[in-house]
């Protein structure tokens, strides 16, 4: 293990720190050895390149049909709005037209 040098720039952080002043990165950056990362980063470096490949293919090939799926449900919401504002229409047409019924004319 290898023994830490102090200097005077370490004491004073140190000193800032137990007696209640800011904590800073600086003292607390002492991790030693190899982590998880040595471990996985071998592995990522050779997935990466081929994820992107990947997913740039699939992408590409996907494009198309979600293009066209767009456009199908546009036109889908645009004929249902479509017929739900005419039926509406029609609908207080009809009410209006129910209720302005006129009685039958009578001779006085």
């Amino acid at each position: 293990m290898e023994s830490h040098v102090f200097n005077a720039n370490a004491a004073k952080h140190y000193r800032d720190v137990l007696s209640g002043g800011q904590i800073d990165r600086y003292v607390f950056n002492a991790q030693d050895g190899n982590g998880l990362g040595s471990f996985f980063a071998p592995i990522l470096k050779a997935i990466i390149p081929v994820a992107k490949t990947v997913g740039k293919t699939l992408f590409s090939f996907a494009k198309p049909a979600a293009k066209a799926a767009a456009r199908e449900g546009i036109k889908g919401m645009a004929t249902m709005a479509t017929n739900s504002l005419v039926d509406k229409t029609v609908e207080s047409i009809r009410h209006k037209r129910k209720r302005s019924k006129r009685k039958p004319y009578s001779k006085r």
